[in-house]
């Protein structure tokens, strides 16, 4: 995918999404397009973010705007390659945590924002974390809050604790163990017990990490 000759600019879009030929009249990106559309992303286009991060960039933030949903998912998890920002990426995200009706471009969008930290969207990603009916959001989202350095997302990420998901549960706890949370010592104390082993060796680590005690599994109840 070439760098965006003629990519249309988020304050250009019109709702609710661009297709291929709106985004831009280079052939080659259109079919770099149609290969993310696919979920084919290309040695091409990584070598290109590579050699130019933030004209790449620029194009994944456009193409979030895209009509298909295989690539609005692709690009969020292409992001990270080159260094975007601004006030072009938050709009994007925004309207994508707040409304995108695919479950895997939401639950991307979160997952971008763990090397993406940006304040303005936590509220968004607490409430995903709280009410997406998508199991794989709600994960991506309590795996996001911990790199968000705001100890306001604690207590959610304390209630995630108790999710019906076990993979919620575990990027709950991680999440607790980076944002080194003691206050969350006898919530975490309470799952010792929970019924998949994989959270309760979780559990184990993280309090030894927070406390200095070693912690023993429990017996499932």
């Amino acid at each position: 995918m070439p760098a965006l000759s003629g990519a249309l600019g988020v304050g250009e879009v019109l709702p609710p999404f661009v297709t291929s030929a709106q985004l831009s009249r280079d052939k080659r990106l259109r079919r770099g397009l149609a290969r993310l559309a696919r979920n084919r992303p290309t040695a091409g286009l990584l070598a290109d973010l590579a050699r130019d991060p933030a004209l790449g960039a620029t194009a994944l933030i456009a193409a979030l705007w895209h009509e298909n949903p295989n690539v609005r998912a692709q690009c969020y998890r292409l992001l990270h390659h080159g260094k975007p920002g601004g006030s072009a990426l938050i709009t994007a995200m925004r309207r994508t945590l707040r409304q995108d009706p695919d479950r895997d471009v939401r639950a991307a969008a979160a997952l971008a924002l763990v090397s993406l930290p940006t304040p303005a969207l936590v509220p968004l990603l607490v409430k995903l974390l709280r009410r997406d009916g998508a199991a794989s959001v709600r994960a991506n989202a309590a795996h996001a809050l911990g790199s968000q350095a705001d100890a306001a997302v604690v207590p959610v990420l304390i209630a995630a604790l108790k999710d019906d998901d076990t993979w919620v549960r575990l990027r709950a706890i991680s999440s607790l163990r980076r944002l080194r949370a003691h206050s969350a010592v006898a919530s975490l104390e309470a799952i010792l017990s929970d019924p998949d082993g994989r959270v309760r060796k979780a559990t184990t680590r993280t309090l030894k990490a927070l406390t200095g005690k070693a912690y023993r599994e429990r017996t499932p109840n």
